[in-house]
């Protein structure tokens, strides 16, 4: 299916699940919140490289302390992951501007486990020899300003007029283009792909991780490659979650 036709699709998709979670009762739809995130967090960290399953999620969101020490830091990831997927939503639902420099910077202190400090810049130095993305990034020098004018296109006529999901997708292509951060870049990447999304009204795209090297590929490409993908798994996101609301008796064990 070419770019463009899958938006109504994705429409009715996202329309079809909203009516279903309105017929649910409060604590369904809270468990489907729940079960969303934590399938959200699992995919996005192995895209990442940490494959963590989905009882050491629920281990982790649940404040369980982990049978093994070593997983400790996996908990703390976890966690903080839960936070600024937290931290997205609740920026979704402000008012404009689209992007804001403090909530990106927020984003990242929030990964990193520092408090941020808007005096202190947290952007990398070097071009990493060894990391998992090896697409062209942005020299170091060159980031701060790359990022000034990124936030400042989120809030122009270019922006507002494209399609959400495109305008969404090039937002994400363009800041892995920067690769602003010494880590977690690519997760604060999809979180803000995901936040132009959710404002728009649509749901989070989960990129599974089956379609990791799709994925690290896709941004090689230009933003089309990348929007290819986007929309098929928003079409599965989708699917499974329209899935997931008519599974009630599952449901109430959650």
């Amino acid at each position: 299916m070419a770019l463009k036709e899958r938006y109504p699709e994705i429409d009715a998709l996202t329309a079809l699940l909203a009516r279903k979670i309105r017929k649910l009762r409060a604590a369904e739809s809270a468990a489907i919140r729940v079960v969303m995130d934590r399938v959200w967090i699992h995919h996005d960290c192995a895209i990442d490289g940490l494959v963590v399953p989905l009882e050491e999620i629920r281990a982790a969101l649940a404040g369980q302390t982990p049978a093994d020490s070593s997983l400790a830091p996996v908990h703390r990831e976890v966690k903080a992951h839960r936070e600024a997927v937290r931290k997205t939503r609740e920026e979704a639902a402000r008012a404009k501007p689209p992007l804001r420099m403090p909530f990106v910077l927020d984003l990242y202190g929030t990964f990193a486990g520092e408090r941020y400090d808007p005096h202190k810049s947290c952007y990398r130095r070097d071009i990493p020899v060894h990391r998992l993305y090896y697409h062209d990034i942005a020299a170091p020098d060159r980031i701060a300003y790359r990022m000034k004018r990124l936030i400042e296109w989120a809030g122009q006529p270019d922006f507002r007029k494209r399609h959400p999901i495109a305008a969404a997708t090039l937002l994400h292509h363009t800041f892995m283009e920067v690769f602003p951060f010494p880590t977690h870049s690519g997760k604060i990447g999809r979180l803000l792909m995901n936040l132009a999304l959710m404002r728009a009204g649509y749901q989070p795209v989960v990129l599974h991780s089956a379609d990791r090297h799709r994925y690290y590929e896709s941004l090689r490409g230009d933003a089309e490659d990348l929007a290819f993908l986007v929309e098929e798994s928003m079409e599965n996101s989708l699917k499974s979650s329209i899935k997931l609301t008519e599974q009630r008796r599952m449901l109430a064990m959650l």
